[in-house]
């Protein structure tokens, strides 16, 4: 079940949408991330590695660098919920962790939905306060099995590594949704993907369709270091 929001802010995004210009541009502090995958407000960006390859500690470090003025959301699947909030509580203005909901009180259906709620409040800040909102998503590829088991968008074909087409379709349309807007705010998404080994990124599974969805890619190895399979897909007005 989508809601109805999203389908009004997919009709507003398509309506108000500006192409990213350089004063949108973010410089940080690694030159890895401005040389191999420049990142731009508006951007949606999926890390993608394996266990301990550093992706959540390096969007970590880019969210502290940020302005002051971006709203930052970060919606982490981690039982444990005490060093995921002492985590990010220096990086961002809210944590929510959608695993402890689900443990604790709500099924998997029901942590869904609740994303994508929290999804439609990112949305309205954007387009109803003119606000600049980054979410960050720990991990999208936790977030896309979750999708797949809620039932919520019906079955269609399995694509390569198990994933379902409709799902991957589903991930597209809410990704497509981060951009600049002529109102003046910016939806900005990051998120964390977990790959088995290395064949399988971007090429596999949730990877795949991440990376399908995404407009810049960064790909970590197990040294903690940014490969040269990092890309930027955003095009920049002049």
């Amino acid at each position: 079940m989508i809601h109805k929001e999203l389908k009004e802010y997919a009709e507003m995004a398509a309506s108000y949408r500006r192409l990213a210009d350089e004063n949108d541009y973010w410089k940080f502090g690694d030159s890895r991330i401005n040389d191999k995958a420049p990142q731009y407000k508006g951007n949606c960006l999926i890390v993608h590695g394996q266990s301990f390859s550093g992706k959540t500690t390096l969007l970590h470090k880019m969210a502290r660098e940020l302005p002051r003025n971006i709203k930052i959301i970060v919606v982490v699947f981690d039982t444990r919920d005490v060093e995921a909030q002492n985590f990010w509580k220096d990086a961002s203005d809210q944590v929510i962790n959608l695993s402890k909901e689900c443990r604790f009180s709500i099924g998997i259906r029901e942590m869904v939905l609740r994303f994508q709620s929290i999804f439609e409040k990112c949305l309205a800040d954007v387009f109803d306060d003119g606000s600049d909102v980054l979410l960050i998503i720990d991990s999208c590829s936790q977030l896309v099995h979750a999708i797949t088991e809620s039932g919520i968008v019906p079955r269609g074909i399995t694509l390569s590594g198990g994933i379902d087409q409709n799902v991957s379709d589903y991930i597209g349309s809410l990704f497509d949704l981060a951009g600049n807007y002529c109102n003046g705010g910016s939806f900005t998404i990051w998120g964390t993907c977990f790959v088995q080994n290395d064949e399988e990124i971007m090429s596999e599974g949730a990877s795949f369709a991440l990376s399908q969805a995404s407009t810049s890619d960064i790909v970590m190895d197990r040294a903690y270091r940014i490969t040269n399979k990092s890309i930027s897909k955003t095009h920049i007005q002049k």
